[in-house]
């Protein structure tokens, strides 16, 4: 569950950016950003590093929990 408890509702994953953050893709899943983190480590997501922050492929976060959103 996410640290805060807040997840996104179908509106909000509809309207998220193509790149996003760890904190973003927890509220997605559901689970906590040291998931995600451990995800993109794991090669379970597709992602990019800024520095030294994780910018995770929105399309493979919702691909891998299983949401479609049309656009």
């Amino acid at each position: 569950m996410p640290i805060n408890g807040i997840q996104y509702t179908d509106t909000e994953i509809a309207s998220l950016p193509p790149i996003i953050g760890i904190e973003q893709a927890a509220r997605v899943l559901g689970c906590c950003g040291r998931t995600v983190t451990r995800m993109c480590e794991g090669g379970v997501l597709k992602h990019c590093k800024a520095g030294n922050r994780y910018r995770i492929n929105r399309d493979s976060l919702l691909a891998y929990a299983g949401l479609e959103v049309s656009r």
